[in-house]
C-alpha cells in the first residue's frame, strides 16, 4: 500500500483538493501516516514549488517532524550578566543533534553559544532561534532584566 501518491503543487489553489492548500503540514502528515501504517509513501513536487513560500513552509514543517525539533520553553526571563542553558529545553532526534545552530536576533542584548547557552548582556528583549536541518527552526523569546 502507498500513501500520498500525488503531484503536489505547494501554494497553488486546487479545485480538486482544496484541503492541501489550507494547511502547511501536509508532508509531515503524510510522514505520520506512513509511519503509523508501516508502508511506503510518496509525494512528488515540482522543483519550482519548493521555492515558493508555501513550499518552504511545507518542507520546514516536514523537517521539523523528521528531526523531532521541539523547544520545551518558548519564553524565558533571565537577569543581566547571567546565563541560561537553552539546550536543556531542546528535544531533537540524536541523528540530527550535531547539525543544529543557534542564532540571536539581538546579540547586544543576549548572545547564544554553539552549545545553546544564552548569556544576558543588557536589559531588553531578543529572540533565540534554533535552526535545524532543511530550514526547520524553533524560537525562544528572551527577556533580560
Amino acid at each position: 500500500m502507498y500513501i500520498g501518491v500525488a503531484l503536489y503543487k505547494a501554494g497553488v489553489k486546487s479545485i480538486i483538493d482544496v484541503g492541501w492548500t489550507k494547511r502547511t503540514d501536509n508532508i509531515a502528515d503524510q510522514y505520520d501516516k506512513i509511519n503509523q501504517f508501516a508502508c511506503d509513501g510518496l509525494v512528488f513536487f515540482s522543483c519550482q514549488d519548493l521555492f515558493r513560500n508555501a513550499g518552504k513552509k511545507e518542507f520546514a514543517n516536514y523537517a521539523k517532524k523528521l528531526t523531532g525539533l521541539k523547544l520545551l520553553k518558548k519564553k524565558v526571563t533571565i537577569r543581566k550578566n547571567s546565563s541560561y542553558k537553552l539546550n536543556k529545553q531542546l528535544t531533537i532526534n540524536k541523528k540530527y543533534k550535531s547539525r543544529i545552530r543557534y542564532l540571536s536576533s539581538k546579540p547586544g542584548i543576549a548572545t547564544v553559544s554553539s552549545k545553546g547557552v544564552i548569556k544576558a548582556k543588557k536589559k531588553g528583549k531578543a529572540v533565540i532561534y534554533v535552526i535545524g536541518v532543511a530550514g526547520s527552526r524553533v524560537s525562544c523569546n528572551v527577556k533580560v532584566k
